[in-house]
């Protein structure tokens, strides 16, 4: 162990000392102008018109992928203006083969697969946050919160979340869009109300802003200024826009009140009787204030925060530690990025049932400020009436500062607070990202935390990350340390275990092929080995992996895993082959495949059975299905299987049916149905797990007008294998072989409606 911190101290003395210093920025400087009235789409329909209010014209624009800094494949002119509301860029899109052109009539931010345009606008000027506008050929908008040193360049344009954060495109306001189709491609007009953004509150602005082009049967990102992967990163990229001049938010106040009828009959299983809601009704509000142009509080009052975007299936039967499900609810969701640090201490699935919050978050000279309180009614209302909690809530504080400094990077601090009667959870520490060069970056966060629980134990404990990061055109490189202490606790926060130290080392080679179908072939190498802090060893991997990627959206990837795993006094070797694959090529199908097959342990023997390896099986198959513009199709299947190695004899098989249909009748009128099965089929000689069937069914009718002003109306229900008779058994309800039980169902009606002064 102490040979790799030695090399780990080694690696950043040397970068720090040699590398530590402002950043060059060559880019490009453009001059907008105020325009007399906004453009119209029908003036743009060929890239050479003459345009009569003088709006600034830029193209050549330059690929990022596949071919880094070669002209575009396509043609793409951009007009760019403003007036006192709006910032207006109309995209004229050519296509030398239009009928090649990927575009679905679509819901909001589901535009990934398509080709689509983009702004990005870094209204402070600080080459760290930046706000996002991407549209495909039918105007559906995407729109996202982009942090330098959050989600990658391709992940941004490609709509993926980091592994354990929330997704830049939670981020949702008030915009306008609209498109045309033309012989030869397409046109898209945004025009952005500054209402919708936050900047400084000086007379001139100066903004950044790079243009964007996905060209997805190509794998084609193009972008003005030129934007290259030999860069870490996307802001510190791009051009400087002047001439924006005499604009400001004024009064800028928002408010969403918001209905919810609903409905229901659910098992309350914890008195085991059903709960019947024949007519629940709450109404609430949501208040939006900007202060100075750049600071904005959030208010809400008795919400309703239920879901309506069901989650992903995940596999969550023997597993040794938490499932992480992501956040979905749209008030935590929103400028979520003012909380993020690299240890997550703000995952607000949480707050389970909050009555009230309050947030402010914005920006304010070269500090960013986060600041959250709500409470939780949760922990009341989950357990028995003769419980110390029944009827208590909790109080929730959260407090973040980040500052800026040099020219892309920061130092920040944190500070959470979770108290429920005589309990309470604080966690305070501070953190910083140091931008050495154009590709090295050096991540850091040390913190402490205190934890009385409310029978009065008492816990405390350090955790420390940090990170030495590259990323680049061919190589990519990461070293991370974590130590997490046996008292360390975060009530507010996703962390999987504690009492661990932590290596992990990761290395890809891009090797860029000239030409033809394949794209790159990239071979990689991850390295990971943790001990307690007694010293013992826990965990240790060793991944070789090797991927290709092909035009048309078309990837596949080997990989071999070499773990072992120490658990319940015993060390167990497990080896697992990894085939993955996903493909676009016809623009109607994509197939998303990942197989796994190998070894793993049996967590959860019976008694007086020790842990075993067993042979281990997963296969996770997803279709979708795209046969006219506004109908997808999604299939899900995952089947995860452990067997006994000497027998042959299944521990459990575990399916995973899911099926999402959706039906867009017009850009903001959906039709929406989900049917999902689960089984968990279990031989109770080999494991202690609980035989489980369940069935969901999910409609929902969407009116999308805005983020802020939209009607939902839903019905879903859920059956079950359990006994009718509700008996309990070892403190579980007794389950059924064959007979379904309906355990829940609701009718649901939700509506909300945006005002904005």
């Amino acid at each position: 162990m102490m040979s790799y911190i030695r090399l780990w101290l080694f690696l950043v003395g040397a970068l720090v000392s040699g590398h530590l210093s402002a950043i060059p920025v060559l880019a490009a400087e453009v001059h907008i102008p105020r325009v007399s009235q906004p453009p119209r789409l029908e003036d743009f329909r060929d890239m050479n018109s003459p345009i009569e209010n003088g709006m600034l014209r830029i193209d050549n624009f330059t690929q990022r992928t596949p071919d880094d800094g070669a002209q575009s494949s396509q043609p793409t002119v951009v007009y760019l203006g403003y007036d006192q509301q709006n910032f207006y860029a109309v995209f004229v899109c050519s296509d030398r083969e239009p009928e090649k052109i990927r575009a679905r009539m679509a819901r909001r931010e589901d535009i990934f697969a398509d080709d689509r345009v983009g702004i990005i606008l870094d209204t402070f000027h600080d080459r760290r946050r930046a706000f996002v506008f991407m549209a495909n050929p039918h105007a559906i908008q995407a729109d996202a919160l982009y942090r330098e040193g959050g989600v990658g360049v391709d992940g941004l344009l490609e709509g993926r979340a980091p592994r354990r954060g929330d997704s830049p495109f939670s981020f949702d306001t008030l915009w306008h869009t609209s498109s045309l189709r033309t012989d030869d491609g397409y046109v898209i007009r945004l025009a952005i109300p500054f209402k919708s953004l936050r900047f400084s509150s000086r007379p001139q602005q100066t903004w950044g802003i790079v243009l964007v082009r996905v060209i997805p049967r190509n794998n084609e990102t193009s972008f003005w200024p030129p934007v290259t992967n030999r860069v870490s990163g996307l802001l510190q990229q791009a051009a400087t826009l002047n001439g924006i001049e005499g604009i400001s938010l004024g009064r800028n106040l928002q408010f969403v009140p918001f209905g919810f009828f609903r409905s229901s009959r659910a098992l309350d299983e914890l008195n085991r009787e059903f709960v019947r809601d024949r007519a629940d009704v709450d109404i609430g509000l949501d208040t939006k204030v900007v202060l100075r142009d750049s600071l904005v509080l959030d208010i809400t009052l008795n919400p309703d925060f239920s879901q309506v975007e069901s989650d992903e299936p995940q596999v969550t039967v023997n597993q040794r530690f938490e499932v992480f499900f992501p956040e979905k609810r749209p008030f935590f969701l929103e400028n979520a990025s003012f909380f993020a640090t690299p240890i997550n201490l703000v995952f607000t699935r949480r707050i389970a049932d909050p009555q009230m919050g309050v947030r402010l978050t914005g920006k304010v000279g070269n500090t960013a400020i986060g600041v959250l309180f709500t409470d939780d009614q949760a922990p009341g209302r989950v357990v028995t009436a003769d419980d110390p909690l029944f009827g208590k809530r909790a109080r929730i504080g959260i407090l973040r500062i980040s500052h800026d400094i040099l020219e892309q990077s920061s130092l920040g601090a944190i500070f959470t607070n979770r108290e429920i009667e005589n309990g309470y959870n604080r966690v305070g520490g501070i953190d910083g990202r140091l931008k050495f060069s154009p590709t090295w970056d050096f991540q850091f966060q040390g913190l402490a935390s205190s934890t009385r629980t409310v029978e009065g134990e008492l816990l405390a404990g350090p955790a420390y990350n940090a990170r030495l990061g590259r990323s680049g055109r061919s190589f990519d490189y990461s070293l991370s340390y974590d130590d997490f202490s046996a008292g360390f606790n975060t009530d507010l926060g996703f962390v999987r275990r504690v009492d661990l130290r932590e290596l992990r080392q990761f290395t890809v080679y891009r090797f860029w092929a000239n030409g033809g179908h394949l794209i790159s072939w990239t071979p990689r190498l991850f390295l990971r080995r943790n001990w307690d802090h007694s010293g013992v060893p826990q965990d240790w991997t060793t991944s070789p992996g090797i991927s290709f990627d092909f035009r048309r959206r078309t990837r596949f990837e080997v990989q071999y895993r070499n773990n072992g795993e120490f658990f319940e006094g015993i060390r167990f070797s497990k080896r697992r082959l990894v085939v993955e694959a996903f493909s676009a090529w016809i623009p109607q199908v994509e197939v998303d495949l990942r197989y796994q097959r190998g070894t793993e342990i049996n967590f959860d023997p019976p008694d007086g059975l020790n842990p075993f390896l067993g042979q281990f099986t997963n296969i996770r198959l997803r279709t979708t299905f795209l046969p006219i513009t506004p109908l997808s199709i999604q299939n899900s299947y995952f089947f995860t299987r452990l067997k006994q190695r000497e027998t042959g004899i299944s521990v459990f098989n575990n399916h995973i049916l899911r099926s999402k249909v959706n039906y867009q009748i017009n850009r903001e009128l959906s039709l929406r149905l989900i049917l999902q099965y689960d089984a968990n089929l279990v031989n109770s000689t080999l494991t202690s797990l609980t035989p489980t069937k369940r069935f969901t069914g999910d409609f929902l009718i969407t009116y999308l007008v805005n983020p802020g002003t939209a009607l939902f109306i839903g019905y879903s229900n859920a059956l079950e294998n359990l006994d009718p008779r509700l008996i309990e058994v070892n403190d579980e309800l007794l389950r059924t072989r064959r007979s379904l039980l309906e355990t829940s169902k609701q009718f649901f009606v939700k509506f909300s409606y945006l005002f904005r002064f």
